[in-house]
């Protein structure tokens, strides 16, 4: 049993050697989680001012690539599937009318993205359509290994091993003739347990 937030202890609660009840360990267990969960690798953390985001103008149903990271590398679950990736998306429209953003990995639009459509035309967090996660699946593995060179050698020929590598897309489709603004982008693994 774990719960979703910090549970508060007093410092005089937990003194040196003293023992533990299992409602005890079961708080620190999950204090500890929380917090695994809360740090866990950032992938992307990028923001700038309204006036400073990246913008595209014109109508697409398919969608404008606004901004692509370079390949980076994932931690896999013991099941061999990445592990989540929790997205929050900032942006808007500089005019009336709605804007679509579509978050992927690797451009696999057959994949689970997450998707934020606004009508705002001044830059917010944006909520998404689903629960803002990325899964990323272990029949999926295949699209997300490289071989990644090694410096170490053996009889003269350089050694390779399997990477997961991943690289985040971000595609905006407006609706109408207008411009839309990506201002925002944070993208961090997430490796609750209870899913």
């Amino acid at each position: 049993m774990t719960w979703p937030y910090m549970v508060r202890l007093d410092t005089n609660q937990h003194e040196e050697n003293d023992p533990c009840d299992t409602l005890g360990k079961r708080i620190l267990t999950s204090n500890l989680m929380h917090q695994v969960n809360s740090h866990g690798q950032v992938l992307v953390n990028w923001a700038v001012a309204d006036a400073d985001g990246i913008q595209r103008s014109g109508t697409s149903t398919g969608g404008y690539e606004l901004f692509k990271t370079i390949k980076i590398p994932l931690r896999l679950r013991p099941d061999g599937a990445p592990y989540r990736l929790r997205v929050r998306l900032r942006g808007y429209r500089t005019t009336a009318g709605n804007v679509t953003f579509h978050v992927n990995p690797n451009g696999l639009w057959t994949v689970g993205g997450e998707t934020y459509v606004t009508t705002a035309t001044a830059g917010a967090w944006l909520t998404p359509t689903g629960d803002g996660m990325i899964e990323l699946r272990p029949e999926h593995a295949d699209d997300f290994e490289e071989a990644i060179a090694s410096p170490q050698s053996l009889g003269g020929a350089s050694i390779a091993f399997p990477e997961a590598m991943c690289s985040i897309n971000v595609r905006a489709s407006i609706g109408g003739v207008g411009v839309a603004r990506l201002t925002g982008l944070h993208i961090s693994e997430w490796s609750d347990p209870n899913g």
